[in-house]
């Protein structure tokens, strides 16, 4: 079973390794059903900081989302940040604001894999 360290790793490495593989293909992988409940904002967030080309990645692959309901992940600003939740319907149910991109991306990896 992988450490939790690792499975962190490669949840953030996820939108690099899309060859044609589904994203619950991908999430298995990972080893996330191991330790689920235990991915947190916090261990994503310090992940990020070591490869911050990272957060263009996940940005990019929501931007290439077309379904719905689905998490989403955008700059709304010239420094601000939106995660939010996207109904099947159109309707947005849930947003949050940030500053920070790097905490925006973190908390929009736990909130999408979760």
């Amino acid at each position: 079973m992988p450490s939790l360290d690792e499975v962190v790793a490669e949840i953030c490495r996820m939108p690099l390794d899309r060859h044609d593989r589904s994203n619950v293909d991908l999430l298995a992988r990972t080893g996330y059903l191991d330790h689920r409940g235990e991915l947190t904002v916090e261990r994503v967030y310090d992940y990020l900081a070591g490869d911050p080309s990272l957060i263009i990645a996940w940005q990019d692959r929501c931007d290439d989302n077309r379904s719905t309901p689905a998490w989403y992940f955008t700059t709304v600003g010239l420094r601000e940040y939106e995660v939010g939740y996207l109904t099947r319907d159109g309707r947005i149910t849930e947003r949050l604001r940030f500053d920070d991109r790097r905490l925006a991306c973190a908390e929009y990896i736990v909130r999408d894999v979760e």
